[in-house]
């Protein structure tokens, strides 16, 4: 019987293109909170938890998906959990995925407790589902930002930024589906070889997005 790979490891090329994109689409969220029309995470159903008055960090933006999963952004990172206790934490320019428990809210990154790798075939197995749900909502997320705002706007925010964008406003979505794709390869096969088919479609986090109704 083949033996049960318990050993996390990222691929190398993996890791280098989620921590460059992830930087570029942190930025973009960014942009987008502070949209001239109105901040676009609070229209598609985010909720907004800003840092204890005189605090120098992040506000925190967090969002259940369909199938229960809470989604935690900040400025540094985000956070990703399939039962709102134990989740993904994945900081910012640096795509080093760990585990860790949050039962209340954070505004640093120092605040976050203490994180450790995904040890068990299941916790491993997990923790790439989980990658791969999130990166397919960012690529629902880019798809309803050009559908909505236009393509104008996203080269708009990409112009304003200070680095060279990893990519094109065009292709943004493009990048996320295609690390969706990796790591549900990585969820599937327990080793650092991506080479199983596209992640399935109709995953219950994966929904495409709708913009709430303002009152």
């Amino acid at each position: 019987m083949k033996a049960e790979n318990t050993c996390f490891s990222v691929p190398t090329a993996l890791r280098n293109e989620v921590s460059l994109l992830l930087d570029q689409q942190l930025w973009l969220f960014g942009c987008d909170v502070r949209n001239q029309s109105g901040n676009i995470l609070l229209a598609i159903g985010f909720e907004r938890i800003r840092p204890p008055e005189g605090w120098k960090a992040a506000t925190q933006y967090h969002r259940y998906l369909p199938d229960g999963s809470c989604l935690k952004l900040w400025g540094f990172g985000f956070w990703i959990s399939s039962d709102s206790l134990m989740g993904v934490f994945v900081r910012r320019g640096d795509f080093s995925p760990r585990l860790c428990r949050l039962t209340e809210s954070i505004w640093r990154p120092e605040d976050l407790p203490p994180m450790s790798l995904p040890n068990s075939a299941q916790e491993i197995s997990q923790a790439w589902r989980c990658l791969s749900c999130v990166f397919e909502w960012f690529a629902d997320y880019e798809q309803f930002i050009l559908q909505q705002y236009g393509l104008n706007y996203r080269r708009d925010c990409l112009r304003q930024w200070v680095k060279n964008p990893y990519t094109t406003a065009e292709l943004i979505s493009n990048h996320w589906q295609k690390l969706a794709h990796d790591c549900y390869t990585l969820s599937e096969s327990g080793t650092g070889t991506v080479s199983k088919p596209v992640h399935r479609a109709g995953c219950p986090c994966c929904t495409p997005i709708r913009r709430r109704e303002q009152s």
